[in-house]
């Protein structure tokens, strides 16, 4: 299974038949679709995973992130069972009530469409089950 997990969760599937775990809730104005992205991969994936959202951060020109490592895990779930880490990343908004500006909206909201599309071309899997 691939896909990236987005949070508050909700399934969708991307054209390449991968599940996607998407975090929509009803959008506010400033309020980006995605303001954490997760996904959980091999321990071989583990420094790419975050260097590549930085990376995907950086070409976006979005410079108020955090991106973190959880604890290493078992994945059972997984094809084949195999030690797994969680990778996520998240972006902060700009303005002072907390919620992004139009621009960075837009620029966040591109930085998870990225960051699908170059976790597939870097053949990085993600684990993350499914519902």
């Amino acid at each position: 299974m691939t896909g990236i997990q987005h949070y508050p969760l909700m399934n969708s599937a991307l054209a390449s038949g991968a599940h996607v775990e998407e975090a929509h809730m009803r959008r506010a104005a400033g309020v980006p679709d995605r303001e954490t992205i997760r996904a959980t991969v091999a321990d071989k994936d583990l420094f790419p995973t975050a260097e590549l959202f930085q990376k995907v951060a950086e070409e976006q020109g979005i410079d108020d992130i955090s991106v973190k490592l959880g604890n290493r895990h078992f994945a059972d779930y997984a094809t084949p069972p195999g030690y797994a880490w969680t990778v996520s990343v998240r972006f902060y908004p700009d303005l002072p009530n907390d919620t992004f500006s139009p621009s960075l909206l837009e620029r966040v909201n591109r930085a998870g469409e990225h960051i699908e599309t170059k976790m597939r071309q870097a053949n990085i899997i993600n684990l993350s089950p499914t519902k």
